[in-house]
């Protein structure tokens, strides 16, 4: 059982793979099975929930070689393409552009930048308001998980880039295709199925 998301099948080799509360995936993932080819789609905000996800996308379909989409460049969605590093990721070329450009450029300074978020987010704890306490307190649940996870942040950038669409072959035909420069969405229409993060 997953610690830090949920696994929900939406359909026959669809498992949405939902946000828990620990603040580890930070988002939510997908995995699904084409029939011949894993599809991973988006790899949650830390090393330790995409482990989790690589973990359980493998045993679901008993496949080691995945395919990772990131639908978009936000953290949330990529920043667990490390427990990926072996396996092919798509995305668009503007996905990665973007990825570089947001990626921390000292590890030091990206963990004095959590602390910082940290100490002010504990201030918010002192709030007359309960609705800013909690949201302070869901907040610091994932500063803390992103802080246990910085030491060992590695940017793993997709090696497979995609300008117009992708097609994966399976017991019905996959597409991932670029909805704008910097997001896409995967589809199996065999199953009315769509994926999609948000553009930017």
């Amino acid at each position: 059982m997953p610690e830090h998301f949920t696994l929900v099948e939406t359909a026959p080799g669809i498992h949405a793979a939902i946000a828990g509360d620990t603040g580890a995936a930070g988002a939510n993932a997908a995995i699904i099975d084409t029939g011949r080819q894993t599809v991973v789609v988006d790899t949650f905000q830390t090393a330790q929930a995409a482990e989790e996800l690589r973990t359980a996308a493998v045993q679901l379909t008993g496949r080691q070689g995945l395919l990772v989409v990131n639908t978009h460049w936000h953290s949330d969605h990529t920043q667990g393409n490390q427990a990926f590093a072996a396996d092919a990721i798509v995305s668009t070329r503007t996905t990665l552009e973007l990825m570089v450009a947001d990626a921390p450029a000292d590890l030091a300074e990206y963990e004095a930048e959590i602390d910082g978020y940290l100490a002010g987010t504990r201030l918010q704890l002192e709030s007359d308001e309960e609705a800013v306490r909690a949201a302070a307190r869901r907040r610091l649940s994932a500063l803390d998980q992103l802080k246990q996870a910085a030491p060992g942040f590695r940017l793993t950038l997709p090696n497979l880039l995609i300008d117009d669409r992708l097609e994966i072959a399976g017991d019905g035909v996959m597409s991932t295709t670029g909805n704008s420069a910097s997001s896409s969405s995967s589809s199996m229409p065999s199953l009315s199925a769509t994926l999609t993060g948000r553009p930017s």
